[in-house]
Formats: C-alpha cells, structure tokens, sequence
C-alpha cells in the first residue's frame, strides 16, 4: 500500500496524510481493546524500518548546523520524532536523530558538543513530559540568547496544554505539518545564510 502511495503522491504527504493517522489510529485500537500489542508491535517495526530508510536516504543535507531530534527519558513512543526527523531531512535541514529514552545527562553532553540550532524533545505521557522540566538545570545555557532554540512536541502537551505552560522553550504545535514549520522557521531565524 506505501509503494502505490508512493506513485502517487510524495513522501511528505504520505507521512503526514497516511502513515500520521495509521500510527494515531494504532494507538486508538489498541487502547480500547481491538487489537493486542503484538499487532501494534508489528505495524510500528514496519513503520520504523521504512521511516529509518527515508532518513537515511535524505537528500543532501545544507550546509547549517544540526536540528537534535530526541525522545524525553523514559520515552519509548518515537515514531512521531522520527516522523519529524525525515520531513525535516527533506527539506534538506541536517537532522541528528537520537531517538528513544534519551537520558538528560547524556543529551547535555551531546547538545554542548554538537551546537545545535535547534533542540526538539518529545514526550507522548505526562509522566514523561514531567521529567522534562528539569532541563533547564542541565543545560542552563539555553536561556541565553543565541546558543539553541529548545522545542517540544508529543501527545502529552496537545492533551494538556498546562504542561506547555510549565515547559520551557517552544511548543512546535498538535500536528506534524505545525511541528516541520516551527522548527524550520527557528533554523531560518538562527541561521543567517540559508543556500
């Protein structure tokens, strides 16, 4: 169904008009009880290895510093990050994707070495979103002007909106096609010449 997709309409649209509301609609049966998690395991690896594949098959990259694409600690529901990573890779942004679970000692690490323009972080449960809000004591640099922009995005702030208020940095928005435009007007804001 992806490669009759694929003749039809390009790679963005099939992600945020297809594959979006498949992996939404996963998530949906699988809370109410109409399909068990091994299915939604399965849809989610196949998913996965084509997203990786986009990604690493992205067109060459502008010559800019890297958006760092991570998931909060304790997070294990990527696909919607990896989403975003590819849509960027696209518009030829350089993307540093980092994935599931990524503890807040070892991103520090990796954000300072790196200098990226722009940080996302994404959380789909408040517990996880929660964890969060300890960020800005390890990476106190964020607050000064010009060294990154840190965004934030998953389920868990377009059900709670208070939790947007407590985060610090940008909310990228409820949809992916929000979330590929913030990010790309931030690098364009960070980033004086733009090829």
């Amino acid at each position: 169904i992806l490669g009759e997709m694929m003749a039809v309409a390009s790679l963005e649209a099939v992600i945020i008009e297809v594959i979006s509301p498949a992996l939404v609609a996963l998530g949906d049966a699988w809370r109410a009880g109409q399909i068990d998690i091994a299915t939604e395991h399965l849809a989610s690896a196949f998913l996965r290895q084509r997203l990786s594949m986009w990604l690493a098959t992205g067109p060459q990259a502008q010559p800019v510093r890297p958006v760092v694409l991570a998931c909060a600690p304790n997070e294990w529901h990527e696909l919607g990050l990896l989403m975003l990573a590819v849509l960027l890779r696209r518009r030829r942004w350089p993307v540093s994707y980092l994935g599931q679970a990524t503890p807040l000692p070892d991103l520090t690490r990796y954000v300072r070495d790196l200098r990226p323009n722009v940080l996302v972080i994404a959380a789909t449960t408040e517990e996880t979103a929660r964890g969060l809000l300890a960020l800005p004591e390890w990476l106190p640099e964020m607050r000064q002007h010009g060294r990154f922009t840190l965004t934030f995005a998953g389920r868990a702030y377009t059900l709670n909106p208070r939790l947007r208020e407590q985060m610090p940095g940008t909310y990228l928005g409820d949809t992916l096609a929000e979330g590929v435009e913030t990010v790309e007007r931030l690098i364009r804001e960070a980033t004086p010449l733009v090829a």
